[in-house]
């Protein structure tokens, strides 16, 4: 068969492993090298040897109608025309975004940027599906599929480059339970890596030639334009898309660089639960969202032990204390919670520190009212002392990793929960001692300050609030 792409060397590698019966792909490339020309060009090819279903799934439907459908490339090729070829097609369906072969073989451009989107997967059999920037759609497209693949056969590729921000599913729910490890886009390339039945490929800019016929044999992307997009978008940006840097942060991350500092520093790994500490909270109620998030920790001598975070949509106070609780031996401490934990909500009439009470919280601490500003700033202040338990941390650190500015403002992005729960957990540790939020306090006359606030000699700070 014809087909209109020209393989280049490092796009022929696929095919290769498919004749060799290899039926996973997972290919990290960087931006610009053809990925989706490449892997339209390999289903076309697999529709004509076998008959029937073939997806081509991307973050939306917007963004599958914009970079495939109606895309052009720079040789003037339609995108959709890799498949749609002369002679093959039998029909096309514009509003679906479909092409049905003569054989009967039936190709589709699909969505999965939500819940709704991806339950629209749910029931078709695919023998062929091709996952365009994986890293920026919900993982539960893959967990909806994979079984239809493991009772037909099928064969499923997940191209992409590194994301720049992290889908809600890599950032949510309970750590334990969490099916992205907290960035599916790296879990599913290391876990691709490790094994011999899948093909893996990572590739950067000093990787890729246009060596396919009629081509001149220069790199794909040269030197001159890495250097462009260097001056003006930074060496974060250009790591990212053009190197698949997988630990870049975003541009504007406020705790990005510490992190990776927290990383190469060993930071971040296995942390123990320290048995003769109390295990502190800090939590962000969600006034103006179903999002909560919680997380615990310890301090232990100068440092901040994070054990574990929590973050989900739709639970209310209950269902996080039940999971707080359940396999965790803890004995807890100070709970942290942000100023408007006092306002009366209108359904129970009730304020969130009076149901925390209620669930046997003892030691509650309104946290002093600070601009984001300043807030962020003690954070990073503390980030040092900072260790994570990274098995059940990672949807945390990734959503610290992710918290960014924008339009001179912190993003709402849904990293800001974990995020705004730090900040509460910083603040409350580092408050002096006169403040006090109406709560009593016993104070300890000392000159040693863990926390490095500094001060006179015989500085007054808070031990204990009851």
């Amino acid at each position: 068969m014809s087909v209109v792409h020209a393989y280049r060397t490092y796009q022929r590698r696929i095919r290769t492993a498919r004749k060799g019966g290899c039926k996973r792909f997972v290919t990290v490339w960087h931006r610009r090298s053809g990925k989706d020309r490449t892997f339209l060009a390999f289903t076309a090819e697999e529709m004509v040897k076998v008959k029937g279903l073939y997806f081509h799934i991307l973050p939306s439907l917007n963004q599958a109608r914009r970079d495939v459908w109606d895309n052009i490339g720079t040789d003037g090729v339609r995108f959709r025309d890799i498949i749609a070829q002369p002679g093959l097609v039998e029909s096309i369906n514009e509003a679906e975004m479909q092409i049905t072969y003569k054989t009967g073989a039936v190709w589709q451009l699909m969505g999965a940027d939500d819940e709704r989107a991806v339950a629209r997967l749910r029931g078709p059999n695919p023998v062929g599906i091709v996952f365009s920037e994986f890293g920026d759609m919900l993982v539960s497209a893959w967990d909806t599929l994979s079984p239809v693949l493991a009772e037909n056969g099928g064969w499923a590729a997940f191209n992409y480059t590194p994301p720049k921000l992290l889908p809600k599913c890599c950032t949510q729910g309970d750590p334990k339970d969490n099916r992205c490890h907290g960035n599916h886009a790296y879990y599913q390339y290391r876990m691709a890596k490790a094994n011999p039945s899948w093909f893996c490929e990572l590739l950067t800019v000093e990787d890729t030639r246009r060596d396919a016929e009629g081509e001149s044999g220069a790199r794909v992307i040269p030197q001159s334009e890495i250097d462009e997009e260097l001056a003006e978008k930074g060496k974060k940006h250009v790591n990212r898309e053009f190197y698949c840097v997988f630990e870049t942060p975003v541009e504007g991350s406020y705790y990005g660089d510490l992190i990776l500092a927290a990383e190469r520093d060993g930071r971040i790994g296995y942390v123990p639960h320290a048995q003769n500490h109390p295990v502190n909270l800090a939590w962000d109620l969600g006034s103006k969202s179903l999002t909560m998030a919680v997380g615990a920790f310890q301090l232990v001598g100068q440092e901040i032990r994070w054990l574990h975070g929590w973050s989900d949509v739709g639970r209310g106070i209950p269902a996080y204390v039940h999971a707080i609780r359940e396999g965790n031996n803890y004995t807890f401490g100070r709970v942290y919670v942000p100023h408007d934990a006092k306002v009366h909500e209108i359904g129970s009439g009730k304020t969130r520190v009076e149901t925390l009470r209620s669930l046997g919280f003892r030691d509650i601490h309104v946290v002093q009212k600070l601009g984001p500003a300043d807030g962020i700033s003690v954070v990073q202040r503390l980030f040092p002392r900072m260790w994570f338990n990274e098995a059940t941390c990672r949807p945390m650190l990734n959503a610290l990793k992710q918290y960014h500015e924008e339009s001179g403002q912190p993003a709402k992005d849904g990293s800001d929960h974990y995020a705004d729960m730090t900040r509460y957990a910083c603040v409350g540790i580092k408050e002096p001692r006169g403040f006090t939020q109406g709560l009593q306090q016993r104070e300890a006359l000392t000159q040693h300050d863990p926390f490095g606030r500094g001060g006179a000699p015989g500085q007054r700070y808070a031990t204990s609030r009851t």
